[in-house]
């Protein structure tokens, strides 16, 4: 029987909200809650209230449109008491447990087939104690190179690093206030050519850095969910996975990380992926995404490219020029209630 993974990327504003459903396994995932805003909308409570119960829910980092649907979840007298099976979440008290108190070192890699850092803390330990006062807590470290099996799931870990951890707790205990600027995009008028010109740079929050991100594999399919993080250290994990510009890893959907920000996606990195779809989970509002960003996608090779926005808005369909579409081979789709914002990989 063939074996379908449907993506759903829920309307959560700014933020990320994203259902991973291996169809025949009957096993869900929840990839973060999106902001407050969207739960108190009830998109986010909608879907819990639907679904049985997900088999996982990941918390990538603690920037507020990650958790901040979670944290108005766990204070809503109304919610359902038994939502979540399993927790991925890499709070203070977890990564004291797991890394500071033993010699914890990074697993062997095995060769196999919110911009207030301050603010974020204080998300995260809020949400840490929330977690703790119901008794659902996320014990394990999740780190680059663990890989973790689910029924007919397997879930490579390729963010965040062992050091990045340890400089994010120690921050933890101080709470110390990091400010990144982050420009709103302006190059929405600017070709695809030009863009192109642009030199990358990488640069994030230290909560960015230590955001979980991971390859899921399902039946031969497989997607590649970057989360916020460092475009770097995926790469970095992906090569000592074996792949690089003459192995690249055959993927079938791409979440691109930090909402296309500038950083979202490095020239490096795409030149050892093999993939046709690319999601961009925002509506605009918080000054992404960066066409910069889109124009590495779009540009990277010769076949039709799918660009996935969760928003069709005047942000997201002012971002290209016809003469894009006439230079470049690609498509923008967009995920809409008339699609139930689902990608289905695999029909």
């Amino acid at each position: 029987m063939k074996k379908t993974i449907r993506v759903k990327i829920l309307p959560a504003f700014q933020g990320d909200a994203i259902i991973i459903d291996c169809v025949q396994d009957n096993f869900k995932i929840l990839v973060d809650a999106g902001t407050q805003r969207a739960y108190s909308k009830g998109i986010i409570k909608s879907e819990i209230e639907k679904t049985d119960k997900f088999d996982l829910l990941i918390l990538t980092h603690t920037d507020e449109d990650h958790i901040g649907g979670l944290i108005k979840y766990l204070d809503d007298r109304e919610r359902k008491k038994d939502a979540f099976n399993h927790i991925w979440f890499n709070n203070g008290e977890v990564i004291r447990t797991n890394l500071i108190k033993t010699n914890y070192s990074t697993p062997e890699i095995l060769l196999d087939d919110a911009l207030d850092l301050d603010l974020s803390i204080k998300q995260g330990i809020s949400l840490e104690n929330k977690l703790n006062s119901i008794g659902l807590d996320s014990n394990e470290l999740i780190c680059s190179g663990v890989i973790f099996s689910f029924k007919n799931i397997k879930i490579t870990v390729l963010s965040p690093e062992i050091d990045d951890l340890k400089e994010f707790y120690d921050q933890w205990k101080l709470e110390k206030e990091t400010k990144l600027e982050v420009a709103k995009a302006d190059d929405y008028h600017k070709l695809i050519e030009d863009l192109l010109q642009n030199h990358y740079l990488e640069e994030g929050t230290l909560a960015n850095k230590t955001s979980i991100a991971f390859i899921l594999n399902y039946n031969e399919k497989n997607i590649l969910m970057m989360g916020d993080a460092y475009p770097s250290v995926i790469e970095k994990n992906l090569r000592k996975l074996g792949f690089d510009e003459n192995n690249k890893l055959n993927l079938d959907l791409v979440k691109v990380s930090h909402h296309g920000s500038k950083y979202g996606i490095s020239p490096s990195l795409i030149k050892i992926i093999d993939c046709k779809n690319f999601v961009i989970s925002t509506n605009g509002s918080n000054g992404l995404p960066f066409k910069e960003c889109l124009a590495r996608i779009v540009s990277h090779r010769n076949d039709n490219i799918r660009l996935y926005f969760n928003y069709k808005n005047e942000v997201t369909e002012n971002i290209f020029m016809q003469q894009d579409f006439t230079n470049f081979n690609f498509e923008v789709q967009y995920l809409t209630q008339d699609n139930n914002y689902t990608i289905a990989i695999g029909e």
